[in-house]
């Protein structure tokens, strides 16, 4: 099976729901990332029954050969562009939603009411879910020079969490 950029989208989508809900435990995060796996589990399924279906096909021992092989070879030309059509219309109808749901994802990062954040994606290893203060050297140099407000600004910029929790983060350091 080849990797596609819905993939790619869904691993992305996932990451940063999955940071965003660990750090903040917030339960919208929370029910964004079950839907986002719940669509991709989908995704999976519906390509390994296309795999598997493909495969019985053309493993079948007890086909028999048809008597016309040119009328058959339209047939088959014919059912092969049909399945063609039916498993792309179903990757376009999930690439369309993937699309819908980013753009709710946006709408959702939007309303600035509700405290959530979107993370910083210039650094990949905060996205894996490793400590930014570990990772990121700008953080670090700040922490180092007792800068609590700029590590502070620092930390939300790379998390996308409040300030509050990002101030209480660098002052345990700091003590």
């Amino acid at each position: 099976m080849k990797i596609k950029k819905f993939d790619y989208i869904m691993w992305l989508l996932i990451a940063v729901f999955g940071l965003c809900a660990y750090k903040t435990t917030n339960l919208l995060c929370y029910i964004i990332v079950f839907c986002l796996l719940l669509l991709y589990s989908v995704k999976v399924i519906l390509s390994i029954l296309v795999y598997w279906g493909n495969k019985k096909d053309t493993e079948n021992p007890s086909f028999e050969k048809p008597t016309h092989p040119i009328v058959s070879q339209q047939k088959n030309n014919s059912m092969n562009e049909q399945e063609n059509q039916n498993t792309d219309a179903r990757i376009t109808a999930l690439e369309n939603e993937v699309k819908r749901l980013t753009m709710l994802v946006d709408r959702i990062y939007s309303y600035t009411h509700l405290g959530i954040r979107k993370p910083s994606l210039d650094n990949p290893e905060v996205l894996s879910g490793a400590d930014p203060i570990d990772v990121d050297a700008k953080l670090q140099e700040l922490i180092r020079n007792r800068d609590v407000i700029g590590a502070a600004k620092r930390y939300v910029e790379l998390t996308g969490v409040g300030l509050l929790e990002a101030k209480s983060a660098v002052q345990k350091l700091l003590n």
